[in-house]
């Protein structure tokens, strides 16, 4: 058998002091901390260059994708889901465009709201849609809970299977109540959370009834540790409120979507992601579960709407790239990229078509999905 052979005998190591000194010889004068050093507005001191004692005492540094605490991902692949949304405002247009949306690589569907929805429209939008084959969201104020009911209404008419339902709610009156500063369900001690859960839970066993729009906070212009905070803080309520009327937490946490949006901080948001798997497992664990994936958060994420233009739009097609390959290199379940022209008119198939296909370019020919978790470095 061959002998190992290092190929750097002739090189000697590098400490950092000696690094360190070459940055300075190279700044010729320049201010070191301003010139080369970068406090995030999160709070965060980043150096222009690492070693590997940086990260060597870094308990989890070792860990694998699908162990805990999941920095590196929940499962053990880096699957994700391509979402597209359309308003529902016109049930047949957007069932149409649903069903385009599907055959042209969307693998799951999400439906916006301005009103509560009725039957017929529910009726409308899921036509010719195997809702136990693709993923359903739908996307609404945060207060109406009724969807649960017109879904399994639905599809008990159709006789889909509702063990076999996925997708999301919508409900999340906290989030309503942060956005609007009034929440008929908080005013009413917030049972409306209790009953959103229990009145469904059982039917829609697949089903997530939460979604935990964290979103908000970016898009209004929080930090990244302001989104994770307060979205994470919102679900620990939830999980209270619900653990406080006899539901386990094994019951609760797997029913919940959280939602983030990925800004243009590449590194950060990839950071962003992998932290919120961290934290999630951390606060599940004071809740005392008995099954081990229940710390398993479930991340939607999708593009910001914080930082994008109407002056030059196309412009706003590269900063959706990035912000869509930093959600799929930090784990997210599924993602969505808002069209270009999204946030200044109603988006027509050209827009919905390359939102789409930025998806289909990091999945098929740039195989981001091939990689367990390159973001975990050469480390």
């Amino acid at each position: 058998m061959a002998e190992n052979i290092s190929l750097f005998n002739e090189f000697k190591p590098i400490s950092y002091e000696e690094w360190h000194e070459q940055v300075i010889k190279d700044l010729k004068g320049a201010d070191y901390e301003r010139r080369v050093v970068w406090n995030t507005l999160e709070g965060i001191k980043l150096e222009p260059f690492y070693r590997f004692e940086d990260v060597k005492d870094i308990a989890y540094l070792d860990s694998l994708p699908g162990e805990k605490p999941y920095v590196r991902g929940t499962e053990i692949d880096r699957k994700w889901r391509i979402r597209q949304d359309f308003s529902a405002d016109n049930p047949a247009k957007a069932n149409k465009k649903a069903l385009n949306a599907l055959n042209k690589g969307a693998e799951a569907i999400g439906f916006v709201f301005k009103n509560k929805p009725n039957p017929e429209q529910i009726e409308e939008i899921l036509k010719d849609i195997d809702i136990t084959s693709v993923p359903v969201h739908f996307i609404g104020s945060g207060e109406d809970w009724s969807i649960p009911k017109l879904l399994i209404d639905y599809a008990k008419k159709h006789k889909y299977d509702l063990s076999k339902i996925k997708g999301s709610a919508g409900f999340d009156p906290i989030s309503f109540l942060m956005l609007n500063g009034k929440s008929p369900c908080a005013e009413g001690n917030c049972t409306c959370v209790e009953s959103a859960f229990v009145d469904y839970y059982k039917e829609l066993p697949a089903y997530k009834l939460f979604n935990i729009n964290a979103k908000n906070v970016h898009n209004a212009g929080g930090s990244i540790v302001q989104e994770l905070g307060i979205g994470l803080a919102i679900g620990a309520k939830y999980l209270e409120l619900l653990s406080e009327k006899g539901l386990s937490i094994d019951e609760i946490a797997p029913r919940m979507l959280f939602v983030f949006a990925q800004g243009s901080n590449y590194f950060m948001e990839i950071a962003k992601l992998r932290a919120a798997r961290l934290l999630w497992s951390a606060i599940c664990d004071e809740f005392k579960p008995k099954n081990e994936n229940t710390g398993k958060i479930c991340i939607f994420a999708e593009t910001s709407e914080w930082n994008k233009t109407i002056y030059d739009p196309y412009v706003n097609i590269l900063r959706a790239t990035t912000e869509a390959m930093s959600g799929i290199l930090g784990g997210a379940s599924s993602f969505s990229v808002q069209p270009f022209d999204s946030i200044f008119s109603d988006s027509d198939d050209f827009s919905e078509r390359i939102a789409r296909n930025i998806q289909i370019i990091l999945k098929e020919e740039a195989h981001f999905d091939k990689v367990a978790d390159p973001a975990a470095g050469s480390y």
